[in-house]
């Protein structure tokens, strides 16, 4: 394949999306789990999904402002562009040989992958690991389980998009049985466009659009919200993408027999907005009805990239704020802050700093809790990564431990 050169002009992404937005490719990529503390230092080194980092915001330091330039969902992750396979190649990844981005490394053969793409069939599928560490003066701890496993399909006919993810999912934290052949996300999309803009209507199970879009569901700020594994619901969404501004409007509500934990009538709403090639800002709101009470969430986010510098640093900042309502007991009022530093230090290796602020409750001194984090992520080759993170935990008004170690790596591989 040809080497595809990175738009620098943000109509020129729309223009390379919209030509080829009958050639999308799907990422196998299942969001990352919920609610994890994990302690001290793992030594990373790894192997994969370049496409699930390709869901990470800091690629605006390769002037990828839009998630659609590489994504199909509005959202990011999922289904990857033909110029969204090719980036885990030419851009993240330390070495790749011609083709083996595509599905199975290539091993299909480009008659073979043509005709499957001329098609619209879109095939995959996904392993997921992860090792855990948790330690301080009295606990010592860690745990390595599968978290996923699974096949994908995705159809894409003219405006039209179906996809199905099917499979193995595995959360320890959860009181459900383990599943198998799980379908964690499936969704119908019309996608019609103009020279302009591109328009979405998407219906099925899939997660609400909200906040800064990082794929870490550890983070506090998405984990107060509980985005992480368990958070795809019968949703219906309608989004724009243009020149420099994106916008999802979202309802979500739940199944018959659905789980406890996700009985929640849900609305939100994102907008996003670039004002240079490689900066970006934007808010999200959400308004949930549950069993036994309501939330409401308001995030702010900032993202972007000194391109030119030689290690390309980038800068996130995200703010969540969430009131709590349950009936007959006192509001609960949380808030969260993310400030995450990255730098690439050579092609297929990224260093990253960051400082998590959380308060479960901000009148409840007790439930603060600080995170200092150093991590790297790998990128030998297409279908390849590992992800791992270490922090040093400070809970300064706790009676014991005030200090801790959390670390996890993340093991990933995709077709």
């Amino acid at each position: 394949m040809d080497r595809i050169q990175i738009p620098t002009n943000s109509r020129f992404e729309f223009e390379i999306r919209h030509s080829w937005r009958t050639r999308n490719f799907f990422e196998m990529a299942l969001r990352d789990l919920k609610g994890r503390k994990f302690a001290q230092g793992l030594v990373v080194l790894a192997m994969a999904l370049p496409s699930i980092a390709m869901a990470y915001p800091e690629l605006t330091r390769h002037g990828s402002v839009s998630c659609t330039t590489c994504h199909l969902s509005p959202a990011g992750g999922g289904a990857l562009t033909i110029y969204g396979r090719s980036m885990s190649r030419e851009i993240l990844s330390r070495w790749g040989g011609p083709n083996e981005e595509r599905v199975l490394h290539g091993l299909l053969g480009r008659d073979l992958d043509q005709k499957l793409d001329d098609l619209g069939l879109r095939l995959g599928g996904n392993v997921r690991g992860l090792q855990s560490h948790r330690e301080n003066s009295r606990v010592r701890q860690g745990q390595f389980f599968l978290m996923q496993a699974d096949l994908k399909l995705g159809v894409e006919l003219e405006e039209w998009v179906a996809y199905l993810s099917a499979g193995e999912v595995e959360n320890p934290r959860s009181s459900e049985p383990r599943r198998t052949l799980n379908s964690s996300e499936h969704w119908v999309m019309w996608r019609p466009s103009t020279e302009t803009q591109q328009w979405g209507v998407r219906g099925g199970r899939f997660p609400l659009t909200f906040g800064g879009l990082q794929a870490d569901h550890t983070l506090s700020v998405r984990k107060l919200m509980s985005l992480g594994l368990s958070s795809a619901r019968t949703s219906l969404e309608i989004s724009g993408a243009g020149e420099e501004q994106t916008w999802q409007l979202g309802v979500s509500m739940p199944a018959s027999g659905s789980p406890r934990d996700e009985e929640e009538r849900a609305l939100a709403a994102r907008v996003d907005r670039g004002w240079s090639k490689s900066w970006r800002a934007g808010a999200s709101l959400w308004r949930g009805e549950l069993r036994d009470g309501s939330r409401v969430a308001g995030s702010f986010h900032a993202l972007g990239s000194w391109k030119e510098v030689g290690l390309k640093p980038y800068l996130q900042v995200e703010s969540l704020h969430l009131l709590r309502r349950r009936d007959q007991l006192a509001d609960v009022v949380s808030h969260a802050m993310l400030l995450r530093n990255g730098l690439e230090l050579t092609r297929g290796l990224f260093g990253i700093l960051q400082i998590q602020h959380e308060r479960g409750d901000v009148q409840l001194h007790a439930s603060e809790v600080n995170r200092y984090g150093l991590g790297l992520q790998v990128f030998p080759r297409p279908h390849f990564e590992i992800y791992g993170l270490w922090h040093r935990v400070h809970r300064p008004f706790a009676s014991l431990d005030t200090w801790s170690d959390e670390a996890f790596a993340v093991f990933h591989y995709y077709l």
